[in-house]
């Protein structure tokens, strides 16, 4: 949930491993801003770092790191830019986690 402002951190737990997650807002990045999310572990060590939310986009799919190997993250929406109040629980662009397996059975192989 990105309600609670233009940067926002929460433990969550995805694939039975608990992780950190930061999306903020960057409003000087293109012509209306980006959202970007970095996922460390629970020792704060960075995983992924700034990673840009794009519409239908797996956004872990072209980094490996073996601290995060069990799925993707992505940004599921409406094919439009994600936009400052568009991002988060409940609103046009949410960010969700698929494992492999899941990723396979949904769009086929990737």
């Amino acid at each position: 949930d990105t309600s609670g402002g233009k940067n926002y951190t929460q433990e969550l737990t995805l694939g039975g491993v608990a992780y950190n997650i930061n999306t903020r807002f960057n409003s000087r990045d293109g012509d209306s801003g980006n959202w970007y999310v970095t996922l460390y572990d629970q020792s704060d060590n960075v995983i992924f770092s700034g990673i840009k939310v794009i519409s239908n986009q797996l956004l872990t799919r072209r980094f490996y790191n073996t601290a995060f190997n069990t799925g993707q993250l992505i940004c599921i929406g409406d094919g439009s830019k994600v936009t400052e109040n568009e991002f988060g629980v409940g609103k046009r662009h949410q960010l969700y986690f698929y494992t492999d397996q899941e990723i396979k059975e949904r769009y086929g192989e990737f």
